[in-house]
């Protein structure tokens, strides 16, 4: 087997990471969706105070950095995750229009 290379590597750990936040947020949101009742703007409210505090968070702790363009890929997978939500809602009624 050929050796990865460094920048090979450096460019999965990257796509790793950010498919990991995208979905982890994604649970997150389904989670606040579920709890919050189906209250959409709740869920994403409280998805983004958690994204703002977690990158918060991660500016204290050492070795890591706090990377706020992180919260663009965690409110993505909120994001995937809502319009996954309502899409599948509308499939249902028109189902049941039948």
């Amino acid at each position: 087997m050929p050796q990865i290379s460094v920048s090979q590597f450096f460019l999965w750990d990257f796509i790793l990471k950010k498919v990991a936040h995208i979905s982890e947020y994604a649970i997150l949101f389904f989670l606040l969706f579920r709890a919050t009742q189906k209250n959409y703007i709740l869920s994403f409210a409280l998805t983004i105070i958690y994204a703002l505090s977690d990158e918060l968070h991660q500016s204290f702790v050492q070795g890591r950095t706090a990377a706020f363009y992180d919260l663009g890929f965690d409110l993505t997978g909120a994001n995937i995750c809502a319009y996954t939500i309502w899409k599948s809602k509308l499939n249902q009624s028109k189902g049941h229009d039948k």
